[in-house]
């Protein structure tokens, strides 16, 4: 909910500039489930045409476990209440498949998703605006959050000064 939230603050639809994955780590889990909680989240988002942008699956327990070791991802079952305890995010790949940043919690900041977005996308993502704001953003893990570079903005400052004096002086 909070992914499709930020996307949707964004204005970005599954399929169209982004592709999502949900995946379970429950191996009860159906494929009937999984495409029950999908069409809730995507009728939720405003986009139950997106379906193919974002596609929820299960697995296994045995391929359900590699890939959240692959991914560096740690839960455990808890046989009291039934459930998977784990911590909440979102992990944000390259378009080849590499890790480029993990997002922590279940509400995420859009100007954060943006960013991870086109920084993962390598540029071709987001638009203009999205790669000027990363040479004078960068993502701080310590507060889990894009904050002010401030030699991005020392950098971006200058230019702008100096095309300034250039277009005075002509």
């Amino acid at each position: 909910g909070g992914l499709a939230r930020a996307l949707s603050t964004i204005g970005w639809t599954p399929g169209d500039r982004v592709d999502l994955l949900t995946v379970s780590i429950d191996p009860e889990d159906t494929p009937a489930a999984a495409r029950l909680k999908q069409t809730h989240v995507l009728q939720a988002f405003g986009h139950p045409e997106a379906r193919a942008g974002w596609p929820f699956l299960v697995g296994s327990a045995e391929s359900s476990r590699r890939l959240a070791d692959a991914m560096g991802f740690e839960y455990v079952y808890d046989p009291t209440s039934h459930q998977y305890a784990h911590a909440a995010g979102a992990v944000v790949l390259t378009p080849d498949g590499r890790f480029a940043r993990y997002l922590y919690g279940v509400a995420f900041r859009p100007f954060d998703l943006r960013l991870a977005l086109t920084e993962a996308g390598e540029g071709k993502v987001g638009g203009f605006v999205e790669r000027v704001l990363l040479t004078c953003f960068r993502y701080d893990p310590s507060a889990r959050r894009y904050g002010i570079y401030v030699v991005g903005m020392l950098k971006g400052g200058g230019l702008l000064v100096v095309l300034t004096v250039g277009a005075c002086l002509t």
